[in-house]
């Protein structure tokens, strides 16, 4: 093949990488304005696969390419400060976070340095879910997507420089393509897939490469002044588009996401140092943004991560300024002190470095399998602190749906006498149903159920009954769901001796509660009743840890005023033996606060909304001990 050129410094690819750098840590600070600012990644990798190719083919063609040269330059240029940054993420963990939380903090260690942390925040986390915000090691995801890419391109380089430059570039944008077309589909079906895993990124990294090839044989500085120009205007505001445009809905990696890498790939191409916008991003100011942007992409997600588990980060504009000056000061100390010496063969030798990436590697790993299986370092705590300490919000999730979802549209038995009770509703009726078996009064009723999320109204009135900003309010996956129309769920209605609504009711819903009763008795003339809203306050683990026993079991919190109010507004219109007031029940008379501890000290609601097992047993005894169930009464009767 012909040897292609290598190429100079260019200043402004340090400059377009302080224009990746920046809209993601806007984004991660929580500016709305960068909306997109996400899609600096996705310029990151462009540049990436412009620079590594470069480097990698000019070696190639110069005779002086080495597998173990080029991973050792790899090895220098990220492992020294990714671990002064993971090593110094420890005691804040340690001091931050709860159990369940360090546990998987260790887990994502472990997946970091084992390059693989793509796949755990794959499994794991929604990267644009409001929690994704607490998780200090979420950003590296790209960091082992480039690693896995690179574990294989030199070796796929090397193969293909024995072919001539045009089977080269064939064979690059022929990936390039189906992974492009994968993105696209994926980013339909398996979301988060899509957005974390390799394949569906590889042509961004290919962009880079190509873009590389092409200028390796066609330099920008050959073409009209004009043409870099409005090339290099056009990528810039392609890139801006995407940076102040795109949000957290729009689909990435996807057909969308050429806009972004485009822009990259127009910067690239178009302009050079004497090019006006070469002159801009050449700009020192901006070249300096780019030299500290690894360091500064290390650090701003856990600095942000911490002060938000910290509570720090709020609203106040002087704190968010502090941290993003934070930001810039540890990572210009980590670039002038650690990143440069490491990439210095002469002051760090090639053994230094190996060793070194080892040894950290095996340590870190060993506390992250320790902080696993400690459940978190679980033991910090004192005995009477650990169940409190290791409340895990999936796994309680989990708690509340689990009966509801295994009675779902469950057929009646006619020759059962036991009370037969149909409960339709959304997490409020699965914890509904966990009150009554958790208290007994389950084993004393044939219970079904049907969900309605609370999006979607639970109101038994077809669409065409509610008014129309009524119906716009309503999610668009509950149209046509059958939420209204549905044969089984009737069938069961007319077998049902009562018929049962809990949810989360929203403000609306109030007036239409009368109507929907009404039609429900059309069709089954059964008892109904309706269960209020609750809400038990903010919850915040790591504030209730501190406390003492006593402190937790007199704790009082403040109650949502709204909710209060709705469950006001649904009492005037029923009678009261339709309506059922969750929130009084559980909160006695003191309407405007909830205790969270039961009298064992035990946690009622494990998010300020839904119950424990020990709120659902304390609800359910309350329902008992107030004889408001009639199933219950009649049983009792008997």
């Amino acid at each position: 093949m012909k040897a292609l050129k290598a190429l100079s410094y260019r200043p402004e690819i340090d400059g377009l990488r302080a224009l990746a750098v920046l809209p993601v840590i806007f984004f991660h600070a929580g500016f709305s304005i960068f909306s997109g600012g996400y899609v600096g990644v996705d310029v990151f990798f462009v540049i990436s696969g412009y620079l590594i190719t470069t480097i990698i083919l000019g070696e190639i063609n110069s005779g002086i390419f080495s597998t173990a040269g080029f991973y050792e330059r790899r090895a220098r240029r990220i492992l020294p400060a990714l671990f002064l940054v993971l090593i110094i993420c420890l005691p804040f963990a340690w001091f931050l976070m709860v159990p369940i939380e360090m546990k998987a903090f260790s887990d994502s260690l472990i997946a970091v340095c084992a390059y693989v942390s793509n796949f755990w925040f794959w499994r794991t986390t929604n990267y644009f879910d409001t929690t994704a915000h607490l998780k200090p090691l979420l950003h590296t995801w790209s960091l082992s997507v480039e690693e896995q890419f690179y574990i294989f391109f030199p070796f796929l380089l090397l193969l293909l420089c024995k072919f001539n430059k045009r089977a080269l570039i064939f064979a690059l944008s022929a990936i390039a393509v189906v992974s492009i077309v994968l993105a696209d589909w994926l980013s339909i079906h398996k979301t988060a897939a899509a957005f974390y895993l390799l394949p569906t990124r590889m042509w961004e990294l290919l962009l880079g490469a190509l873009s590389a090839i092409y200028l390796m044989q066609s330099p920008a500085s050959k073409l009209n002044r004009l043409i870099r120009d409005f090339g290099g205007f056009f990528g810039v505001i392609l890139l801006l588009y995407a940076i102040f445009l795109f949000d957290g809905q729009t689909r990435t990696p996807s057909y969308f996401t050429l806009i972004p890498t485009l822009g990259a790939v127009c910067i690239i191409l178009f302009v050079s140092t004497d090019s006006l916008f070469g002159k801009i991003l050449g700009h020192r100011f901006l070249v300096g943004i780019g030299l500290l942007s690894y360091s500064l992409y290390l650090w701003h997600q856990p600095i942000f991560a911490f002060a938000r588990l910290s509570s720090f980060l709020d609203t106040q504009p002087e704190r968010l300024l502090l941290l993003m000056g934070i930001v810039f000061l540890m990572a210009y100390l980590s670039w002038r002190y650690v990143e440069l010496p490491f990439r210095d063969s002469q002051r760090v030798g090639r053994k230094t470095i190996i060793k070194l990436s080892v040894v950290v590697s095996l340590a870190l790993i060993l506390f992250g399998v320790i902080g696993h299986l400690s459940n978190g370092f679980l033991y910090r705590y004192a005995p009477e602190d650990r169940a409190l300490a290791s409340i895990d919000s999936y796994k309680e999730g989990l708690y509340v749906s689990k009966r509801f979802d295994e009675k779902l549209l469950a057929p009646f038995n006619s020759l059962d006498d036991r009370r037969k009770i149909l409960i339709i509703g959304d997490s409020y009726a699965q914890d509904l149903v966990n009150a009554l078996y958790e208290s007994s009064m389950g084993e004393n009723m044939q219970v079904s159920t049907r969900h309605i999320s609370h999006l979607c109204g639970n109101l038994f009135i077809a669409e065409g009954g509610l008014p129309k900003q009524a119906v716009e309010r309503i999610d668009q996956k509950c149209k046509g769901a059958g939420i209204y129309e549905d044969e089984a769920l009737k069938k069961i209605m007319l077998d049902a001796d009562e018929i049962w609504f809990a949810s989360k009711w929203q403000a609306w819903q109030t007036a239409f509660i009368r109507q929907s009763i009404s039609n429900v008795k059309k069709i089954s003339n059964k008892p109904v009743k309706v269960f209020g809203t609750k809400d038990f306050g903010s919850i915040n683990l790591k504030e209730l840890l501190v406390l003492s026993g006593p402190e937790r079991i007199n704790l009082v919190q403040k109650i949502d005023p709204d909710v209060i109010n709705i469950n006001a507004e649904i009492r005037k219109n029923l009678s009261s033996d339709e309506f059922v007031d969750s929130q009084n029940l559980i909160c006695s008379t003191q309407e405007s606060v909830c205790h969270l501890f039961n009298a064992d000290g035990q946690l009622l609601s494990f998010d300020g909304w839904h119950l424990t097992k020990a709120g659902a047993k304390y609800f359910g005894i309350r329902l008992k001990n107030k004889d408001l169930i009639d199933a219950f009464k009649a049983k009792s009767a008997d």
